[in-house]
């Protein structure tokens, strides 16, 4: 059986094979080359400006702002599947908001909000609401349905 000297340390996990670890023993950086699988430094600030990189950032869109239009799901007729209505927010403090929804086919409804909850309508018709999350399903009479999220409509 050999025997490994005091003066030389055997291979480790982190350090992969006798070549490496006299490497890093020495000081040396490694050959990535030759031990593949073993990841490269990190370049000096003076390196980096040699090697390109392509960074992806995930950009979120800023609340609407006064006057802002969107479009939110929609149905006006009983029966109809939900459509995309255009919207036109006005905000009236921190927690009121009015927002006038344009339907398709020509005609508007005004939801108003108060104190963060959806607060009643421009048409004379039962208003109602649920929540879900930060999700309002407004209804008004029988058959209009809105779906106005909180972030929408307060900029929350």
């Amino acid at each position: 059986m050999d025997e490994i000297p005091a003066t030389e340390a055997p291979a480790t996990e982190a350090t992969g094979t006798p070549e490496l670890a006299a490497a890093a023993s020495a000081g040396a950086a490694p050959d990535t080359a030759s031990a593949p699988g073993v990841p490269s430094p990190t370049p000096r600030p003076d390196q980096a400006k040699a090697a390109t990189a392509t960074q992806t950032v995930a950009r979120l869109e800023p609340p609407p702002a006064l006057g802002a239009t969107a479009d939110i799901p929609c149905a006006r007729y009983v029966g109809q599947p939900m459509t995309r209505c255009a919207v036109n927010i006005v905000h009236n403090g921190a927690d009121k908001a009015d927002i006038t929804v344009t339907w398709p086919d020509g005609g508007t409804r005004v939801i108003s909000f108060s104190a963060g909850m959806p607060a009643n309508s421009d048409s004379p018709s039962e208003f109602r609401f649920t929540r879900e999350g930060s999700l309002n399903m407004i209804r008004v009479g029988v058959s209009e349905r809105f779906e106005i999220t909180d972030q929408l409509a307060l900029g929350d």
